[in-house]
């Protein structure tokens, strides 16, 4: 026999481990550089927040460049040429060399900011500007009477905004003197930088901030109160006990959201650079359940690990054909199914050629085709038909190629093994005019594909080889 085949693909399972190291440590390079980006960007940001006004614009400027900065890593993840382990290990080399070029562009970026922010400081204190910032403090406290009862959306981020700037101001002051023990004071005033932290970082969602918001107005109150009446020293320790509360629980939150949401974008990028398809991942500070963003981590990881596996097993079987004489390969768009993606082997001197489409998973179907003039001449991406032979010619020959690929199929499986992909046959049709089909370019190409040609003909979930001999 050899009319259509259908084969399932599968990997070694060192393969497997050799692929899923390198991937690993592709991933460790992008989230690594990721987690660098923003927490230098959040400790810029605090630099930035006691500024009022101008610290604002500055906290803006580094929130696009935080953007622009991760951009350019998850760019350079994402340009994947070699689906190979060792092709892999060769290209996150010069994956970290990216790398350290945009973090060395980084840290240039990020310092000329913050100097323009001790610059603005030193401006401040010499016109006496910061006097005002325990008059802004003690105004904060007013800010209560407009929230609502519920508490949850109280403040909007205007005053959040002024709560960020005020706490930087009072750390700017010298300690003030008074009654209340000093420890005391420098504990609440820890937690107040703790909260100026949270409250800048797009890990805590705004409900978050919004509680912590009122725990620094709370905070600033009884300090003030303290510093006033050395008797309110004890309702002090009392608000930065319950306040600690609040803070650690925002702080673990807001470190587990930030490597889950980094681990995203890293797994996100080597899924671009495979040519798969997933949903857009929402800005940090939109998502709040650490459980819905740790469901869209496992699922960008078996996306992200099944492509790889699919790139590589594509890898071999264009290595194999090339073997045999396929020498030339079109990943072309089939007018009657155009959400999937196929290939066509061609050899030298013959049109008699090898269609291949192969589904997620590994299944992939072969069968011996004539392939048009028009589309080896053609781009990757070139729109086809595919239609039954014929002439009585036609049909013959291509029983004949049908035969023939009988013995073809079984050096391919051989031969696949020798790369470390096993090939089980699922489905073998006896050789039938039935499936003498040939192939030919209609006169409308789909537009070229931006994938690399070993990626763009897998099918996307849920595809069976099996439909397309119908």
């Amino acid at each position: 026999m050899s009319g259509p085949k259908v084969d399932r693909l599968e990997l070694e399972r060192r393969r497997q481990q050799e692929l899923q190291a390198a991937n690993q440590a592709h991933a460790r390079i992008v989230t690594g550089a990721l987690d660098d980006i923003r927490s230098k960007v959040l400790a810029a940001k605090t630099t930035c927040a006691a500024l009022g006004a101008q610290g604002e614009q500055l906290v803006s400027q580094l929130a696009d460049l935080q953007r622009q900065l991760c951009q350019q890593v998850m760019d350079a993840s994402s340009r994947r040429t070699d689906s190979t382990p060792e092709g892999q290990r060769r290209q996150n080399k010069l994956l970290e060399a990216d790398v350290d070029k945009i973090m060395a562009e980084a840290e240039k970026s990020l310092h000329t900011i913050v100097d323009r922010a001790d610059e603005l400081h030193r401006r401040m204190q010499v016109a006496n500007e910061a006097d005002r910032s325990l008059a802004d403090l003690e105004g904060l406290a007013a800010l209560l009477d407009g929230a609502s009862p519920a508490g949850e959306g109280a403040l909007d981020q205007g005053a959040i905004d002024r709560i960020v700037s005020g706490i930087g101001r009072l750390q700017k002051e010298p300690p003030t003197q008074s009654n209340e023990p000093p420890e005391a004071q420098a504990e609440a005033m820890q937690l107040l930088s703790s909260i100026q932290t949270l409250l800048l970082s797009d890990a805590v969602d705004a409900a978050r901030k919004n509680r912590l918001s009122m725990v620094a107005i709370d905070l600033r109150k009884s300090l003030l109160a303290a510093q006033q009446d050395p008797s309110a020293a004890p309702s002090l320790q009392a608000a930065t006990y319950v306040g600690s509360q609040t803070v650690r629980e925002a702080q673990s939150h807001a470190q587990l959201m930030e490597s889950l949401y980094v681990e995203c974008l890293a797994q996100q990028s080597i899924v671009d650079g495979l040519g798969g398809q997933h949903e857009a991942l929402p800005e940090l500070w939109e998502l709040s359940d650490d459980r819905e963003l740790n469901a869209r981590l496992q699922a960008l990881r078996t996306l992200a690990e099944q492509l790889a596996q699919d790139a590589l097993i594509a890898h071999a079987l264009d290595t194999v054909m090339a073997r045999h004489g396929y020498t030339m390969a079109r990943s072309v768009c089939l007018a009657e199914a155009p959400d999937s993606q196929h290939r066509l082997f061609l050899a030298d001197g013959t049109d008699v050629g090898i269609h291949a489409f192969m589904g997620q998973g590994g299944t992939v179907m072969l069968e011996t085709v004539a392939i048009g003039q028009q589309i080896r001449g053609a781009q990757d991406g070139v729109e086809v038909r595919r239609k039954r032979a014929e002439t009585a010619y036609d049909r013959a020959r291509l029983l004949e190629s049908q035969r023939a690929f009988c013995e073809q199929h079984q050096q391919f499986v051989a031969e696949l093994a020798e790369l470390g992909v096993v090939m089980h046959l699922t489905s073998d049709m006896e050789p039938s005019e039935e499936h003498a089909c040939l192939f030919e370019a209609t006169s409308t190409q789909a537009p070229r594909s931006t994938m690399r040609a070993e990626d763009d003909w897998r099918a996307q979930p849920g595809q069976l080889a099996e439909r397309e001999m119908r």
